[in-house]
């Protein structure tokens, strides 16, 4: 059965939350989930429903907390918080006390998390096996190191983080569209070809490259007529995001 644990201090003197799972077996999957702008590790627990799933499917799961007014520093800024590093740290707080399978590491997040979340696939590529940002896929090149699967949904009738992208008074913060942002990943993970269009009756539809470099996936999920929300009835999100991760490791 699963064990909350309760919120830790880590070297920065910032929380997060995590659950561990009293398990006795092999190693775990360990699963980062990060808040959106203003949002708290609380709320994006409560949003993103990981722990629910973690107790079900058997993971762990750390849900973090950004510094300075709940905001990541992402595009990074000189003088903040180094929220690259804080997350290198909760991965070895929780290897420390729950049994992780350090190729088996994960990083979710909503809005500014996904754009956090973004930036962790480039900055910890030797650390993070995958990727699912929800509402904020960023490309923050350049970006260097060994290809990552990407996964990433985000709705059609966000007014925030819009799918267009381009929007000059968000500074950089939104400055690609996301199908630009996915091309660069797709770039990154040697993918051939452009992308191809699935789109059958219903709310959802697909973008995906295909012959990406070390079995990668880089792979977008629109969902019609969804503003900035967390996905849940047109798509379990959250489901589909561990289905993704459960297929891709860091190799060797």
């Amino acid at each position: 059965m699963p064990k909350a644990a309760p919120p830790r201090f880590l070297p920065d003197i910032r929380r997060y939350g995590a659950t561990y799972m009293n398990y006795v077996g092999k190693p775990l999957a360990l699963v980062l989930d990060l808040h959106g702008s203003g949002g708290d590790s609380a709320g994006q627990a409560a949003t993103s429903r990981f722990e629910a799933l973690a107790e079900r499917e058997t993971f762990l799961v750390a849900t973090l907390q950004a510094d300075e007014g709940r905001r990541w520093n992402v595009p990074p800024t000189d003088g903040r918080a180094d929220d690259v590093r804080y997350v290198s740290d909760v991965i070895d707080h929780v290897a420390a006390r729950a049994c992780t399978d350090r190729a088996r590491v994960y990083a979710t997040g909503f809005s500014g998390g996904a754009r956090m979340s973004s930036l962790l696939a480039c900055r910890l590529s030797d650390r993070i096996a995958a990727i699912a940002p929800m509402a904020g896929l960023r490309w923050p090149a350049p970006c260097s190191g060994r290809p990552i699967p990407v996964l990433t949904l985000h709705g059609l009738a966000d007014p925030q983080n819009t799918y267009a992208g381009h929007v000059a008074e968000r500074g950089g913060e939104w400055v690609e569209s996301v199908p630009e942002a996915l091309a660069g990943w797709a770039q990154h993970d040697g993918c051939k070809g452009d992308p191809i269009l699935e789109d059958p009756p219903g709310p959802l539809s697909t973008l995906h490259y295909e012959g990406c470099r070390d079995g990668a996936e880089v792979r977008l999920i629109r969902v019609d007529g969804l503003e900035h929300q967390w996905a849940r009835d047109e798509i379990d999100a959250t489901a589909a995001m561990w289905e993704f991760f459960a297929r891709h490791t860091l190799r060797p």
